[in-house]
């Protein structure tokens, strides 16, 4: 196995089990971690902040990052910084914070609403925004009074949550290493009596744990019937009330969604097939992370519960270390995250962002699309040029392939097929029959640039142009000099001669 295969391996499931665990305890001493964990998930509102920390653990071999330029930028350390955090009603939702790293930070704000999603991010010139009415229309789901349905699923979600939460926890065996202490501890710079939950999980004991929770999950045939019919319960009323006229056309349906008995066994013969193949699927998966973490690895979680069992803070450390990268310039990786939460199911008034006046994130076809709206100048701009997203590279290979576009040589000059290129740079193309004319409209620039079949002068934004070489035209495909067009594109090229492409870049 590749080193970078045990890196994400490893990576996948650590955060699997973070995941699991944040949800799942079974009760320890006098405090029910059942109830405690499912009563947090249920709160209706709050205030609070927190910090998520990602460390590099680095060798001498680091050096070898010093031409990365992500690395350079970022360094060994970065951390989301939320310093505001606010929950009403379970209806909205609001952060704001800051990404910070080596060398640099970028602020960022969120807002969330039953009716969509609001993100600012310094350096971006608009908000992105995320409407549920048009997630409803591509949801099919625009001819039901889609505001309704999202009242009666919130209605239903905190049953939901109980329901699904109390199987999982049920089910999910607790670590070897869990206690309880009283202690002192602040939130919000007061001091409060609290009762601190410490567990450790070592690598062996994750993937144990994971194990054991497949099995009792396959072997509760009674316990997943009775989890079925709860959520039947619950939900198919929902489901009967704004599918009423579907219903009523078929009469059969109708007739087998009302029968509880047979919707249950049904959901449960088709679960239970699969669960078999499951389980030993995920046996064999967790075996083959195993090999590929290290002993060291390790997870601890603290939470801090107030008199009222009310997770206060929490704290999580997470020790990453895949096997087999000893000679890497990156032999491990540290996550560390606090959180603390005041003013529980009170009154919160939550900072508000339109989700209407902003840029739409389901209108954003290509890069260009996002990266036209950031700051040059910018933080963002600059850790986006890190990651290579402000450029767009096109490769067209000479040699001929039935897979995809080529281009064509032909005494020494390399043409390229004008309508693959623009739109592949993001340029709109358009042909004119009668006029044998193509016309480009190359969105980054501005440009507007007109050929003519045939001609040797084409235009630019109604200025004459003329071609180094006449354009061919190959199979109804045209071809242009590569140098020639790339000038009028406004992007940079250049030929591999030895494996025989043509590479065109486009910056943003």
């Amino acid at each position: 196995m590749n080193k970078q295969m045990k890196w994400k391996l490893a990576l996948t499931m650590m955060l699997a089990v973070m995941m699991v665990w944040l949800a799942a305890c079974e009760p320890v001493g006098s405090t029910d971690l059942n109830q405690v964990l499912t009563d947090n998930l249920n709160r209706q509102s709050y205030e609070g902040d927190g910090t998520v920390t990602v460390k590099l653990i680095t060798n001498d071999e680091a050096r070898q990052l010093s031409d990365d330029k992500l690395y350079q930028l970022l360094g060994n350390e970065m951390t989301v910084r939320i310093d505001d955090m606010k929950m009403n009603n379970k209806t909205e939702f609001y952060i704001q914070g800051d990404f910070i790293y080596a060398q640099g930070e970028i602020g960022f704000e969120m807002y969330n609403e039953m009716d969509g999603l609001a993100i600012k991010l310094e350096g971006y010139d608009e908000p992105l925004i995320m409407n549920n009415a048009m997630l409803a229309e591509e949801a099919a789901l625009a001819m039901m009074d889609f505001q309704q349905l999202q009242e009666q699923i919130l209605d239903i979600q905190d049953e939901l949550i109980t329901v699904v939460g109390e199987y999982v926890i049920d089910r999910f065996p607790n670590p070897d290493t869990i206690s309880i202490d009283e202690v002192e501890t602040t939130v919000n710079g007061e001091e409060i009596q609290a009762t601190q939950v410490h567990m450790e999980i070592p690598a062996d004991a994750m993937f144990s744990l994971l194990q054991q929770f497949a099995i009792n999950i396959a072997e509760d045939e009674e316990g997943l019937r009775e989890l079925i019919g709860a959520l039947y319960d619950i939900i198919i009323p929902v489901v009967k009330e704004h599918a009423g006229e579907e219903l009523e056309a078929d009469p059969m349906a109708a007739a087998l969604i009302d029968n509880r008995e047979f919707v249950v066994e049904m959901v449960f013969t088709s679960l239970q097939q699969g669960l078999a193949s499951f389980t030993t699927e995920v046996e064999s998966g967790l075996e083959e992370v195993a090999s590929a973490t290290h002993s060291d690895t390790m997870l601890t979680l603290d939470y801090y519960l107030d008199e009222d069992n009310q997770i206060r803070k929490s704290e999580m450390n997470l020790l990453l270390k895949p096997v087999g990268v000893e000679d890497e310039p990156i032999t491990a990786m540290e996550i560390t995250s606090t959180e603390q939460y005041w003013n529980i199911n009170g009154d919160v008034a939550v900072p508000t962002m339109s989700i209407e006046d902003g840029i739409e994130i389901y209108d954003m076809g290509n890069e260009y699309e996002f990266m036209k709206h950031v700051d040059q100048s910018s933080d963002l701009y600059e850790l986006l040029h890190a990651t290579g997203a402000t450029e767009k590279e096109v490769l067209l290979f000479i040699e001929d392939s039935p897979y995809m576009m080529n281009a064509y040589m032909e005494d020494g000059t390399s043409y390229v097929p004008v309508r693959y290129v623009s739109e592949q740079l993001y340029g709109d193309v358009k042909w004119n029959h009668e006029r044998k004319e193509i016309m480009i409209i190359d969105h980054p620039t501005g440009n507007e640039v007109v050929i003519t079949i045939g001609s040797d002068v084409a235009t630019v934004n109604n200025e004459s142009f003329t071609w180094s070489k006449q354009p061919l035209l190959i199979d109804n495909t045209l071809f242009v000099p590569v140098r020639d067009f790339a000038d009028m594109l406004e992007v940079e090229w250049t030929f591999n001669k030895g494996l025989q492409y043509v590479e065109l870049t486009r910056h943003f």
